[in-house]
């Protein structure tokens, strides 16, 4: 995701950094009845904020379990 020209909520006063954040998803069936999704989010750890004077974290891994119908 490429995100350019974003102001905060401070009447287009101060712009913020452009950035650009790379997230990676990979999806697997575990059993019969049960899939999981393994994200890899901010994979490129860019420090950005979408709000000014709060940091959005960076790279970080998560693991969705749920069930196949």
């Amino acid at each position: 995701n490429r995100v350019e020209e974003l102001y905060g909520s401070d009447q287009h006063r101060n712009r913020l950094p452009d950035y650009t954040t790379v997230d990676l998803a990979v999806s697997f069936r575990l059993t019969r009845v049960l899939n999981a999704v393994l994200r890899l989010q901010n994979a490129l750890d860019e420090k950005y904020q979408i709000l000014p004077g709060y940091p959005m974290p960076g790279r970080h891994v998560s693991v969705e379990l749920g069930a196949a119908f």
